[in-house]
């Protein structure tokens, strides 16, 4: 017998029940207007929800993509909140919360939706095109395998990139060792603690920047050079290209895309186009750079170098003579003298150095020079009033002159002198710069390993005879302006100043004969030129380079020099009668002085005995009267 079920009078017109809540089967259904507004918020989330589910699946998905856009998406959305925040709060005068909750509402939307829409959109497909357009610039970077033709524009490339990344970190150290040298205004210290944190600055970036260059090789020269580019073109991108958009400043997203486009299709094109029309040039100017720079030794090369000895030691003279005759602040003489000796020491160093190490170190110096030139070239004449392009200008100069300049003047000069000149002016040359040189060396060892004891002693005595008459005019000086004293007291200690000197410096100079001689006169000419700088100039910090300089041409050329030119022209004379009056001279006044000393000491021994006695018999009967007078005294107490 079946049971019959009360009828549900919810559900008595025949309709079914709807479950709203699978999950929960004892819920109760939504009211009719809770149920729109259910609708509206559920439409709402699923319009904000599914489509960041889905960008997220095709961008943020890590397994796929790696964590390249997320980082990239938290960086841009940060950037946007930011830059919202701050446009709305300091350039529309917001208060705190709208800007903080609009910063961070942007944000959301840039990580969520702006970002992942702009790489799947956009960002995906221009990397898979780019990467299409870089697979056609087949290039090989790798020292091992042998280079072809078409890999000059690539090894140009990536060797100009790591020498401007060298470079960069050596103007890194440079700013930061200034910057808190000037900072900390704390005198040479400040360049110690600079120069440690320049150091480190300028390591770091080098670093940093040739590992970039290593494992991102040719795109990563590609983006450098976009983004120098980019900067020196700026005023062009300002001037031409939308800069705002709905009251923000776009600069950096044009400056972005500007990369974007370079990077990823005009440099690999460009690249392209070049290697194909340029390469036979390049082969050629392979070929010459393989010739001049490796080419053995002899024939015109010598001449060549000797040829570019010869117009650096003009040069160093001309500029010495013109570019530090303020900062020397001395006599023309003294100052031509001093630019003789500089263009000497280059002409025999430099020549020397071109000598082994060829024509690569003429034309890394002559390239040096040729962008120094031209970077002062571009600032004086204000052809650009920018540093940065009279920077970029002289880099230009340099690498040019490096890989085509320098090879390709070569290659000409030779066409003109070989048959001229090389042929008859190379011999005398090379001889006269070997002549020199061996004889500056020898110049040096025949003056502090001279075995001619006669004309050591020679030399020393003058030595001797000079200083002393030095020290008569000095001591006049100092008696005669610091010290009022009588005619008769005057000449008496000048002449014991001048004999006491002239013997202190024979006795010195005949002990330690020229190794004395030269370093005290290389001490007088550095402190001399060194003082003359500080005093009659601004550059006093050069004063102390200029100082050792000369402390040390002085010892290592100019005093060889004059030792073996005086040396000469006694021996060739014969002038033996110097040595005999200056020897006998100082040994007569010696004797002079020892017997006369002698003299002294004799009758102050004589004195003394004769005087003692008197003095001894004073001295005890002064002690027997104070004992006297002591014990009339205790006796009257």
């Amino acid at each position: 017998m079946t049971q019959n079920k009360l009828p549900n009078v919810e559900n008595a017109g025949g309709e079914k029940p709807e479950n709203h809540n699978s999950d929960n089967p004892n819920a109760k259904p939504i009211a009719g207007w809770l149920k729109v507004i259910a609708m509206f918020f559920a439409g709402i989330i699923y319009v904000l929800r599914e489509p960041a589910l889905q960008l997220k699946s095709r961008v943020y998905d890590l397994k796929k993509e790696g964590p390249f856009w997320v980082l990239s998406g938290l960086l841009v959305s940060l950037a946007a909140g930011i830059g919202l925040g701050y446009q709305l709060g300091w350039q529309y005068d917001y208060d705190a919360v709208r800007w903080v909750f609009a910063g961070l509402v942007g944000a959301l939307a840039t990580y969520f939706y702006a970002w992942p829409a702009v790489v799947h959109l956009f960002l995906k497909g221009y990397i898979r095109l780019s990467k299409k357009v870089w697979k056609y610039l087949d290039f090989n970077l790798d020292p091992f395998k042998p280079m072809k033709a078409e890999d000059w524009l690539s090894q140009t490339v990536y060797h100009a990139i790591g020498v401007l990344t060298i470079g960069f970190g050596i103007l890194s150290f440079w700013f930061v060792m200034t910057f808190i040298h000037a900072q900390l205004a704390i005198g040479f210290a400040g360049y110690l603690f600079g120069g440690l944190a320049g150091l480190l600055v300028g390591v770091g970036s080098g670093f940093l920047g040739m590992g970039l260059l290593n494992f991102a090789q040719l795109p990563w020269c590609a983006t450098v050079i976009g983004a120098a580019l980019i900067y020196f073109l700026r005023s062009f991108t300002q001037q031409y290209l939308p800069t705002e958009a709905f009251g923000f400043n776009i600069t950096g997203l044009i400056y972005a895309l500007e990369l974007a486009l370079w990077a990823g299709f005009i440099y690999p094109l460009l690249h392209i186009a070049l290697t194909r029309i340029f390469t036979r040039f390049f082969v050629w100017l392979r070929e010459t750079n393989h010739y001049v720079y490796h080419q053995p030794k002899g024939g015109y090369r010598e001449f060549f170098l000797q040829l570019a000895n010869i117009a650096t030691a003009i040069a160093v003279f001309f500029f010495i003579s013109v570019k530090f005759a303020p900062i020397l602040a001395v006599s023309a003489g003294a100052l031509y003298t001093i630019a003789s000796v500089a263009s000497l020491f280059v002409y025999v160093v430099f020549g020397k150095a071109l000598n082994f190490l060829d024509n690569s170190f003429l034309s890394l110096v002559s390239s040096l020079m040729g962008g120094y030139c031209a970077y002062q070239y571009v600032l004086t004449f204000q052809i650009i009033h920018s540093s940065e392009w009279a920077f970029a200008a002289g880099f230009v100069v340099f690498f040019l002159s490096m890989i085509a300049l320098f090879p390709i003047a070569y290659v000409a000069l030779k066409v003109v002198f070989q048959p001229l000149l090389s042929s008859w002016l190379r011999d005398p040359l090379v001889n006269m710069h070997d002549v020199l040189s061996k004889e500056l060396a020898n110049s040096y060892d025949n003056t502090y390993k001279d075995k001619n004891e006669d004309y050591i002693a020679l030399f020393s005595q003058t030595v001797s005879f000079v200083a002393t008459i030095a020290a008569f005019i000095g001591s006049s000086i100092l008696l005669t302006q610091f010290l009022d004293l009588n005619l008769i007291m005057s000449i008496l200690l000048e002449i014991v100043i001048v004999i006491s000197a002239y013997l202190t410096f024979g006795k010195l100079v005949r002990r330690f004969k020229t190794t004395l001689i030269s370093r005290f006169f290389a001490t007088v000419i550095a402190i001399f030129l060194g003082t003359q700088t500080y005093a009659f100039s601004s550059f006093h910090h050069i004063s102390y380079v200029i100082g050792a300089i000369s402390f040390i041409l002085t010892l290592w050329i100019v005093f060889p020099v004059i030792y073996v030119l005086l040396k000469t022209l006694i021996l060739t004379f014969r002038a033996d009668y110097l040595l005999r009056f200056f020897v006998k001279l100082f040994d007569r006044i010696e004797t002079t002085f020892e017997r006369l000393w002698t003299a002294i000491l004799e009758n102050y021994a004589a004195i003394k005995a004769t005087l003692d006695p008197m003095f001894e018999n004073f001295s005890r009967a002064f002690k027997e009267s104070w004992e006297q007078i002591n014990k009339s005294a205790g006796g009257k107490k």
